[in-house]
């Protein structure tokens, strides 16, 4: 599409890093219920393709869509140890979070200029990995000054 076309198409790529440290801690007392936790790390790479596109339906009215597929390249399961404060000799382990390797995800929205300076807002989101499908409704009003 060229610079003064109504619609717009593009690929992109995307790339996220994060490392994430938990410290220990303990829970107050030594009741029966109280707590100690190991220290937690988790550390996450994701790469992803994907294409987005615009539409200017009229001149204050704007419909857009993306669709992306990602991968998780550390997919290893986050496991918690723990004790029993009043019972420190005896600690378990909790089979803990696995990030699933694939996601495809698709967002819809449309955005209406309601006054020169106010804009609405408003989308659907849909992710979908192996285990789990998720759905989302977003409505935003923007003010510009």
């Amino acid at each position: 599409a060229g610079p003064t076309s109504r619609w717009h198409l593009s690929p992109f790529v995307s790339a996220d890093y994060a490392h994430i440290d938990v410290d220990g801690y303990s829970e107050k007392g030594d009741r029966s219920t109280a707590l100690t936790f190991s220290d937690q790390t988790r550390k996450s790479r994701r790469a992803g393709v994907g294409v987005q596109g615009k539409f200017q339906v009229t001149p204050s009215t704007q419909v857009w869509g993306e669709v992306a597929h990602e991968r998780e390249f550390e997919t290893d399961q986050q496991d918690v140890t723990m004790a029993l404060n009043s019972v420190q000799s005896v600690g378990f382990t909790l089979q803990g979070y696995t990030p699933q390797r694939d996601l495809n995800r698709a967002t819809l929205g449309v955005s209406q200029k309601l006054t020169q300076d106010l804009t609405l807002r408003g989308n659907y989101n849909w992710r979908k990995n192996d285990d789990v499908t998720q759905q989302g409704v977003n409505v935003a009003l923007s003010l510009s000054f």
